[in-house]
């Protein structure tokens, strides 16, 4: 994954997530539109 063709938003909830798990992405749950989908172990966004 190359950081510079990430969106600075987007990285900052990876970050998070990485970091704080679930509780941490929470946060950008609306903002984003990410979706945490129990059945995965990472984070993917919405179409």
């Amino acid at each position: 994954m190359k950081p510079e063709k990430i969106a600075p938003g987007l990285i900052t909830a990876l970050e998070n997530y990485q970091q704080q798990g679930e509780k941490g992405l929470n946060l950008h749950l609306r903002s984003l539109g990410i979706i945490n989908h129990p059945k995965t172990s990472k984070p993917y966004l919405a179409s």
